[in-house]
């Protein structure tokens, strides 16, 4: 099984060319990239500086240094969290004005091509989020089920998991690392309910969250 969880605010987002150019072989890139997006790419002085610039570091050995909380399995969080009321989440925040882009309807397709095509059992959730800003997007997650439903087959958890301020983060959508292990025991209860005649799968997954 693989399990694929994305924040809900990714559908909103544009095509990521960055990651088709990085991730994919030149065949895939051929089959879903025009070639002027692939020269504007190559050729975008932005991109040569930066891939120059990470070059010349990592020949002298002198990288930028991420601060990677290896704790918590996450880039160091902002001190400022809604956890410790240092950030407030807007009483009218929602995501009902967030249109689902035509980029991650195709990303989706490609993804779950790739699943079917390779006969892996892919099962999609949707990432943590604040609960105030789910409850206000009541119209976003019924359009964003009802696509589910109309266009995909893919195994897809319907549960929105959201948690109240002081399990939330640096950002609407990022858990505060003292609740990880809460957080991902939730997603297991109910990702569970999807993996279908496999008790020794599930019973191996029950030990892994015990520990």
């Amino acid at each position: 099984y693989i399990i694929i969880i994305h924040t809900l605010d990714i559908w909103g987002r544009s095509y990521p060319k960055e990651s088709m150019f990085e991730l994919f072989d030149i065949d895939e890139i051929l089959d879903n990239m025009s070639i002027k997006s692939i020269l504007s790419y190559y050729l975008n002085p932005k991109e040569i500086w930066w891939n120059g610039r990470y070059l010349i570091k990592y020949i002298l050995g002198i990288g930028d240094e991420k601060k990677i909380d290896l704790d918590n399995d996450y880039t160091l969080q902002d001190i400022k969290k809604y956890s410790n009321s240092q950030k407030i989440m807007d009483p009218q925040a929602t995501l009902d004005n967030q249109m689902i882009s035509k980029a991650k309807i195709k990303e989706l397709n490609m993804l779950q091509n790739f699943c079917h095509t390779n006969n892996v059992n892919c099962i999609y959730a949707n990432g943590p989020i604040n609960k105030i800003l789910a409850n206000n997007s009541k119209v976003f997650l019924a359009h964003l089920d009802n696509l589910f439903t109309d266009k995909f087959t893919i195994t897809y958890v319907n549960k929105i998991f959201k948690y109240e301020n002081r399990k939330i983060g640096d950002s609407s959508d990022h858990i505060d690392p003292k609740y990880k292990n809460d957080v991902t025991y939730d997603y297991f209860l109910e990702i569970r309910k999807f993996i279908t005649n496999n008790q020794s799968l599930k019973q191996k997954w029950s030990q892994t969250i015990d520990k």
